[in-house]
């Protein structure tokens, strides 16, 4: 077992171990309810979002799969790892963040809605540095680009 998760009443326990596919428990009755497939490999973690509608799960297959619980027979949205396997998974106490942590220390942010990626930090000698992203106005898609480098200097970038 790689990854289990209740969701906030206590009924329903979500698990991840060495198989493609997630499983969603009824924990009164101990019956499987759900299986969840779509990954390609191991799955290593997973995340309920805050209203209980939604899972994220993380794979070894280097994508991180939305799923709504009320239609799951395929994801709603499949995110892209930058680097390799995902293996954690986090929502925002509120659900309007998704992060996704990669093996050698790669963090990407997602907007959940619409999952276009909003951040990405690297903690790695070969990527030193910190990246954001971020879209300051969306009527006029003005994007700031920021890189911190290992002696704390700053390159903007507007674009």
């Amino acid at each position: 077992m790689n990854h289990i998760a209740f969701y906030k009443d206590q009924t329903i326990l979500a698990s991840y171990s060495d198989q493609k596919e997630a499983e969603i428990l009824d924990f009164k009755t101990r019956k499987l309810e759900i299986t969840l497939e779509g990954h390609n490999d191991y799955g290593f973690c997973l995340d309920w979002h805050p209203n209980g509608t939604y899972l994220v799960t993380g794979n070894q297959d280097t994508t991180a799969r939305v799923w709504d619980l009320r239609n799951p027979k395929q994801s709603v949205h499949v995110l892209q790892g930058e680097i390799g396997a995902i293996y954690t998974v986090k929502y925002s106490h509120d659900g309007s963040y998704l992060a996704l942590g990669e093996a050698i220390e790669f963090v990407s942010i997602f907007n959940p809605e619409d999952s276009k990626k909003l951040f990405i930090g690297v903690n790695i000698k070969d990527f030193d540095g910190i990246f954001e992203f971020q879209q300051r106005n969306k009527e006029k898609s003005i994007f700031q680009l920021k890189t911190r480098s290992h002696d704390d200097s700053y390159l903007i970038l507007m674009g």
